[in-house]
């Protein structure tokens, strides 16, 4: 079980944070299907159908796309008719939890054989928010040995994601009622990377 604490301190290098499953015992990084050399997912680019698990990460051996049920609140966000790609992306500033089962599935669990349960953040007795911009900018990067030796640059690539969230009781309820929300723009140009 990762917190909302681990959440916090642990070094992503995208904006999914199933990808923290890498640290854990059993996960690897494989390549995407048996004829490409890379991972199909990219920790950079974001979109919908690839997350990290079961696109670049398997843990325990799990099968490519379908081993694995991502759970966000207790919903499946597996999409069975999309190559078993999630249609959610569980950004980590409103994540609180991420738990994952990989093995001595109980009677009470009707997935598997890998199931990740994300909890969202969630309202509390005071007001609160935060806002954020994470940034992400080729300029700040150096070259790879693939753009020394051509001499091609990648061009300009940029990746921001401004956001935000707000929580507090709900006025007139004593506090019986909570709400919480939030929103992340993804602002991604992949310039020539392509």
């Amino acid at each position: 079980v990762l917190t909302a604490t681990d959440i916090d301190n642990l070094a992503l290098t995208g904006r999914d944070t199933t990808e923290l499953l890498k640290v854990l015992p059993g996960t690897v990084t494989t390549s995407g299907g048996l004829t490409q050399t890379s991972p199909t997912f990219s920790d950079l680019n974001i979109t919908v159908d690839e997350g990290g698990e079961g696109n670049g990460f398997y843990t325990n051996g799990s099968i490519y796309r379908g081993g694995t049920s991502i759970l966000v609140d207790g919903a499946e966000t597996i999409d069975i008719g999309n190559m078993a790609g999630s249609l959610v992306i569980i950004s980590p500033e409103m994540t609180s939890q991420v738990s994952m089962q990989s093995s001595n599935m109980s009677a009470d669990q009707p997935f598997g054989p890998l199931v990740i349960s994300t909890i969202s953040r969630s309202g509390s007795a005071n007001y609160h928010g935060e806002g954020y911009f994470n940034a992400r900018n080729n300029v700040l990067n150096a070259d790879g040995w693939q753009q020394n030796n051509t001499k091609t640059a990648l061009g300009p690539q940029s990746y921001y994601y401004p956001g935000g969230s707000f929580g507090g009781p709900v006025p007139g309820t004593h506090k019986h009622l909570l709400f919480w929300g939030g929103y992340e723009k993804w602002l991604q140009n992949q310039g020539n990377a392509n």
